[in-house]
């Protein structure tokens, strides 16, 4: 597959996965889920369900309890397969990539529901 197509392929996953993830849920957002559709697209399908595994390890039991939030794996999943795919880099590069990408979305996330709450007032 060429290049062009597979990153607008990634880049459409990555946008859709975290668009459902904010609303009514259609697609399960997990890890694994998400690793085998950046796997089959990248076409390194071993490598991909290593990394997801390895995140979807270190999602389980985070749970964003009372509007707290927590780290979008699925999105760190998506930038560690794609790493590693595009480079040939290993597990450990895919890891320390993919999870700051993941930690980083939870100040998107603070940042967002601010913004949502001033247009919420300003709507009424």
């Amino acid at each position: 597959m060429p290049h062009i197509l597979q990153d607008i392929l990634i880049i459409f996953l990555a946008s859709y996965a975290t668009l459902d993830n904010q609303g009514i849920t259609i697609m399960n957002y997990w890890p694994v889920t998400v690793g085998l559709f950046a796997g089959l697209i990248m076409g390194d399908l071993p490598t991909a369900m290593t990394i997801a595994g390895t995140f979807q390890l270190m999602s389980l039991g985070v749970a964003g309890l009372g509007g707290a939030s927590v780290p979008d794996y699925g999105l760190a999943t998506i930038v560690g397969i794609y790493l590693s795919a595009r480079t040939g880099a290993g597990l450990g590069a895919a890891v320390a990539v993919g999870l700051p990408v993941g930690l980083l979305t939870i100040q998107l996330d603070v940042l967002i529901k601010i913004v949502n709450n001033f247009i919420a007032h300003k709507a009424q």
